[in-house]
């Protein structure tokens, strides 16, 4: 994905700082050239000669998951820092710049300090072999020792067990999201082989809430895996949930466990600026981590119904986000609406589907996938929920990653998974060709309403974005 807006909140970043930092990027891309190995051996190695900046970070918030993971931690920074707490975080992949991928608890790194970071870090990494995320996540282990904070926010890259972030001894708290199939190539087809990876973060003692699930099957492995090391968990469905009252408002309802600071209470949540049922899930999990951290620091009772304001200052772009002043707006109709979401495997698809069963039962709209791939990611497990939902599907490249699908070779997957010569409305260079003739399309047939949605990649979600000059509103 693109390098070159500056997320800056100190200075602005000159053309060859920012020259410097795509040529540092593209040289840490060259430091590992044989396929990703499994492993910790790497990382700590280059870790113990840094004099170990994972044992000096602020109390980590260590998450894992297919799906969700992001999200939530972006709930838990609005709560935590609507507490007044500093909070520094690592998220990957980034969608626009790599300064996303560094909060340092008042605004992104800037361009001149991730370029001094990481050309400081270049001779290590010549004479130590890493992989490129190893590289990052030791660079920003660093940064975040040197940073003052009250918190670390750690996102696992890939996996869990083996990811270059599950470093840290003892972590304060683990946080499990919605664990599916994604990246099988390295994680094994097999929910329960998946599961087992992800339960890798946890630490022995150290309390884990476990978010909602779609496979009964991880719920069995990760207790099996808590019970070896003694791990509190709380588990979505079985000791919180997020469902109904009886005045149809979504509610988190908690019930108490023994070794949990967690009393039976029900919380109405407020409207999530984050859109989708399954965005209540990850909320839930944020509250009930920032409910633990804070009581546990204050030593003293902290209401969840006190932190559910600040939910409301949550911003994670490509998550269900409405596009209202993109430039691509302008190829549909007033009264029809755009979206732009990240989904790209089975849980997202299955999340995107439930929205799109709302907007029909609320206003009997018409729906278009606008949908770019790349190689590795399991397309006929991403269409299978949805075609049977959309009123048509328009394929794009995937302009930021050389791993993209064909748009002709998609529509046909799509095809064959079930999409009608109807639904099929063509394939397409650009995001802006298909919608163009996605309207045209719709037009031609009905006059109702019409959500476009641009979805099936992360960096086709970032390609979209990188395209409003402004793009940096939308991360706060």
């Amino acid at each position: 994905m693109g390098q070159a807006l500056n997320f800056s909140n100190k200075q602005g970043a000159s053309d060859e700082d920012l020259s410097r930092l795509d040529a540092v990027l593209n040289r840490y891309y060259t430091f590992y050239k044989n396929e990703i190995e499994p492993g910790l051996g790497r990382i700590e190695h280059v870790l113990s000669l840094l004099d170990n900046p994972q044992e000096k970070l602020a109390p980590v918030v260590h998450i894992a998951g297919t799906n969700g993971k992001g999200s939530t931690l972006a709930f838990l920074q609005a709560i935590m820092e609507g507490a007044r707490q500093r909070i520094v975080k690592m998220s990957s992949p980034h969608l626009i710049s790599f300064h996303e991928r560094l909060y340092l608890g008042d605004g992104f790194i800037s361009t001149l300090d991730l370029v001094e970071l990481l050309e400081g870090m270049e001779p290590l990494y010549q004479q130590n072999e890493v992989s490129f995320f190893e590289a990052v996540t030791a660079a920003t282990l660093k940064t975040f020792s040197e940073t003052a904070a009250d918190y670390t926010l750690l996102e696992t890259g890939m996996g869990g067990r083996f990811d270059a972030t599950n470093v840290v001894e003892k972590p304060a708290i683990t946080l499990i999201s919605t664990i599916s199939h994604d990246h099988e190539n390295f994680l094994g087809r097999e929910i329960e082989k998946i599961a087992w990876e992800k339960a890798g973060i946890m630490r022995a003692g150290v309390p884990c809430i476990v978010g909602p699930q779609i496979f009964p099957e991880v719920y069995e492995v990760l207790r099996r895996e808590a019970e070896k090391l003694s791990v509190p968990l709380y588990c979505a469905g079985h000791d919180w949930f997020i469902d109904h009252d009886q005045n149809g408002h979504t509610c988190l309802f908690l019930e108490a466990r023994q070794g949990w600071p967690i009393e039976p209470a029900v919380h109405v949540l407020p409207a999530l600026p984050l859109l989708g049922h399954h965005q209540s899930g990850n909320a839930g999990m944020a509250l009930i981590a920032a409910k633990i951290l804070l009581a546990q620091k204050k030593q003293e009772f902290v209401s969840i119904d006190d932190l559910l304001p600040s939910l409301q200052n949550t911003k994670w772009p490509a998550r269900m986000q409405r596009l209202n002043t993109h430039p691509l707006r302008m190829h549909v109709d007033e009264h029809d609406m755009l979206w732009l979401d990240g989904a790209h495997n089975d849980s997202g698809a299955l999340a995107l589907a439930a929205q799109i069963r709302q907007w029909r039962e609320k206003n009997d709209a018409a729906v278009y996938m606008i949908s770019g791939m790349i190689e590795t990611k399991d397309t006929a497990a991403f269409f299978k929920p949805l075609l049977p939902l959309v009123d048509g599907i328009a394929a794009v490249s995937v302009p930021t990653d050389w791993r993209s699908i064909t748009p002709e070779d998609l529509l046909n997957q799509a095809k064959q998974n079930g999409a009608s010569n109807g639904q099929a409305i063509g394939a397409y260079d650009t995001v802006e060709a298909a919608l163009v003739a996605a309207r045209a399309y719709h037009k031609g047939i009905s006059d109702k309403p019409a959500h476009y949605v641009i979805c099936g990649s992360l960096y086709l979600a970032g390609s979209v974005l990188g395209e409003d000059e402004h793009a940096k509103n939308y991360f706060g």
